[in-house]
């Protein structure tokens, strides 16, 4: 599935096996390889791991 924030496109293919968060920075491992997303603040940041749980 693909979320697009702020222009950019950001891929992740359940099932989502391992996600971490620091700061700005989510971190997940779905079924392809590991990511990792920044993002300028934690509304963001927050947006896009509920959109990820629910994947």
């Amino acid at each position: 599935m693909t979320h697009t924030f702020n222009g950019a496109s950001i891929d992740a293919q359940p099932p989502i096996s391992t996600i971490s968060v620091n700061k700005f920075n989510v971190v997940f491992k779905d079924s392809k390889a590991l990511k990792i997303v920044s993002f300028q603040n934690s509304g963001d940041t927050k947006k896009f791991l509920n959109w990820l749980i629910t994947i």
